[in-house]
């Protein structure tokens, strides 16, 4: 089975031959720190983005199958997100804000990783109803004609 059936078999609940190893993408700390450690080139570390050639070649030398980020698909975010707000700043120069996803969330200074989440707007149904469902509706910004056409164009040997 190729990459790509053995994924939709797992996200099927099929049979498959083996679990592909995904990464989401890399922090470009961790580049940096790579780079310095000599697992990949200089160019390596400034030159990655989701789904570039760089991302491909960072990929091969770890052994990991593909990035999950880099996959073709529609634009599933809130249209329109949630405006980004400010709610507290705290005397360690932290600072708690609502995102665009209606999550409430606290971010520390030099803190480069995943904020702490410490809450959303998302809370009973009738949330749900009024502030989610609404931007979540059909819209043609979901899909990037484009960008889906090159994906097409190009061959990809293992997926």
């Amino acid at each position: 089975m190729t990459i790509r059936e053995n994924v939709n078999a797992i996200l099927h609940y099929k049979n498959y031959d083996y679990m592909p190893v995904v990464h989401f993408g890399y922090w470009s700390e961790l580049l940096a720190e790579w780079h310095e450690q000599g697992h990949i080139s200089r160019e390596e570390a400034h030159g990655y983005g989701d789904g570039n050639a760089v991302d491909r070649s960072i990929a091969d030398k770890l052994g990991f199958d593909f990035c999950w980020t880099a996959q073709i698909g529609t634009h599933g975010e809130l249209l329109p997100g949630f405006e980004h707000k400010v709610l507290e700043k705290k005397p360690d120069g932290s600072v708690i804000y609502q995102n665009g996803h209606g999550l409430i969330e606290m971010s520390k200074p030099g803190l480069t990783s995943i904020p702490v989440t410490m809450g959303t707007l998302l809370e009973d149904r009738t949330a749900w109803e009024t502030l989610y469902k609404p931007k979540l509706q059909p819209d043609s910004r979901r899909y990037n004609i484009e960008h889906m056409k090159a994906y097409a164009a190009v061959q990809h040997d293992d997926q």
